[in-house]
C-alpha cells in the first residue's frame, strides 16, 4: 500500500505525471475508482481534509469512503504486527533496541544521560558529558 498526500505524483493509469490534487479536482469518479478497486492506493483522512479546505465541495461516496477505512484499517493492523515483532520470539524477552537506555542506576542518569549511552558515547565515563548542549 502507499499514502498519498495532495503533492504525490501518480504513476499509473490515466493520470500519470499528475499531482493527487490535480486529480482530485478534475475527476473525483477516478479517486473514487482507485479506493475501491486498487490495493496499494491509500489516502489519508488529514489529505481529504486539507483537499476539502480547497474545495469544500469534495465528499466521497460512502462506497470509497468504506474502502478507504478499511485499508486505513490494515495498515494500523500491519504496524501494530511489526511492533509487536520487537518482542524476542525464542525467550519472550523484549528486543534489546526496547531497553535501551531505560536504566540509570549504574551513573544515576549523570547529566540527564542513561547507563548505556554513557557506557557507548562517553566511554564509560560520567565527566566526559560535561561539554554536551
Amino acid at each position: 500500500m502507499k499514502i498519498y498526500h495532495l503533492e504525490t505524483l501518480i504513476k499509473f493509469g490515466v493520470y500519470n505525471g499528475k499531482t493527487l490534487q490535480q486529480v482530485m479536482s478534475i475527476d473525483k469518479p477516478y479517486i473514487e475508482f482507485c479506493l475501491n478497486k486498487l490495493e496499494h492506493f491509500v489516502i489519508t483522512e488529514e489529505t481529504i481534509r486539507m483537499y476539502q479546505m480547497i474545495n469544500p465541495t469534495f465528499i466521497l461516496s460512502i462506497k470509497a469512503e468504506n474502502a478507504l477505512r478499511e485499508k486505513i484499517k490494515k495498515l494500523k493492523d500491519l504496524f501494530e504486527q511489526e511492533d509487536d515483532n520487537d518482542w524476542d520470539e525464542e525467550d519472550g524477552n523484549e528486543h534489546p533496541k526496547d531497553s535501551y537506555g531505560s536504566s540509570g542506576t549504574k551513573y544515576g542518569w549523570y547529566n540527564g544521560f542513561s547507563d548505556d549511552v554513557i557506557d557507548d558515547a562517553f566511554e564509560g565515563d560520567p565527566s566526559n558529558t560535561w561539554n554536551v548542549d
